[in-house]
């Protein structure tokens, strides 16, 4: 898993605040691999989140919320 490559799809929607939702889409072919992807991708977007708080001069909303699940449907 690591080294390879796998395409994703994000998605960045605007938010009410001012803000930006990020979603990312990834097919894998394992739970083991679905797993090491929410790691890495957690770690990824964790980052964006940390570095857009410090181009924003504050302290990154967010930090320590879980990603909401898959959507329904």
């Amino acid at each position: 898993m690591p080294g390879a490559e796998h395409r994703g799809y994000a998605r960045f929607t605007g938010t009410a605040g001012g803000g930006c939702r990020v979603q990312v889409d990834q097919l894998v072919e394992t739970a083991e691999q679905a797993a090491f992807m929410l790691r890495a991708w957690g770690f990824v977007l964790g980052r964006l989140v940390a570095g857009a708080a410090l181009l924003r001069g504050g302290a990154g909303a967010g930090l320590g919320e879980p990603p909401p699940g898959p959507a329904a449907g």
